[in-house]
């Protein structure tokens, strides 16, 4: 349940604990398409990229895992409740030069559930953490009601699962080529034929928010409805960017959010 694996930094603190899973059996199909006009599949400059998937699951579920605390996701029961669920996930990304040296990137992103039964706790959803909104901390609670992981007193679920039936996130970077460094790194296989490197510098801003649709004791964070976008959560921050990944820095907006975080990424943020 909870494991005291090697630590580089913080060793003294103990880790969260691994989040419970749902118990089942399901069939599950996925439908996907792509569009993709980049100009380049890893460092784009120009293009959109559009990725979309609807996914389709039955099965039947019996709760969360025997260890686990009581499930409050399904009634309490020991038999095996059947239900089929939908699901979508939107990517929309744009690439944009605005000079030989800088470009603007745009995305925004969609998933959740669309009908059906409440999604199972494997396909829920969750917009903490680096690779989402880099200025919170993953799977921390900072507002009530929780508007990035959707989680609630009372839920009585051990890890902090991700627990949103839907979520959406928009994300802009602005990126500015380092000339000195890409000149200083020399390295013809990390420069493009336009003389554009992969050495510079980024800031980007992220915003987003997850919901709960489907009724769940104790009852709702809040559901999809007027006023919903009220709760969004906004994260700033800067980054320095060598070839494919980079060192940033990330504050997440609005009260109660801790301290800056750092963190080193093998790839580009999108």
């Amino acid at each position: 349940r909870t494991l005291d694996p090697l630590s580089l930094l913080r060793a003294d603190e103990p880790w969260r604990e691994n989040p419970r899973t749902e118990t089942g059996t399901w069939r599950v199909g996925v439908l996907s398409a792509s569009y993709d006009t980049r100009s380049d599949a890893e460092r784009p400059r120009t293009g959109w990229w559009l990725q979309g998937a609807y996914e389709t699951g039955r099965g039947t579920q019996q709760g969360l895992l025997p260890d686990g605390p009581a499930t409050t996701l399904l009634p309490p029961t020991t038999d095996a409740v059947r239900q089929a669920y939908g699901r979508a996930q939107l990517d929309l990304r744009r690439y944009t030069r605005l000079s030989p040296s800088s470009q603007v990137n745009a995305r925004l992103f969609m998933a959740g559930w669309l009908h059906g039964d409440p999604l199972p706790l494997q396909r829920r959803l969750s917009l903490s953490g680096p690779g989402a909104m880099p200025g919170f901390d993953f799977r921390r609670q900072f507002t009530v009601p929780d508007r990035l992981n959707c989680s609630a007193a009372g839920d009585g679920i051990a890890g902090s699962p991700a627990l949103c039936d839907r979520v959406a996130l928009a994300s802009v970077d602005y990126r500015h080529d380092i000339r000195w460094l890409v000149d200083l790194l020399d390295a013809p296989r990390f420069v493009r034929r336009d003389g554009s490197g992969a050495a510079g510098w980024v800031a980007f801003v992220d915003a987003g928010r997850g919901w709960l649709v489907n009724p769940r004791t104790p009852r709702p964070l809040e559901p999809a409805g007027p006023g919903g976008w009220r709760g969004i959560q906004t994260s700033v921050g800067v980054g320095l960017e060598l070839y494919q990944g980079g060192v940033y820095i990330a504050q997440g907006l609005g009260a109660g959010v801790p301290a800056p975080n750092v963190f080193l990424r093998l790839s580009r943020r999108f």
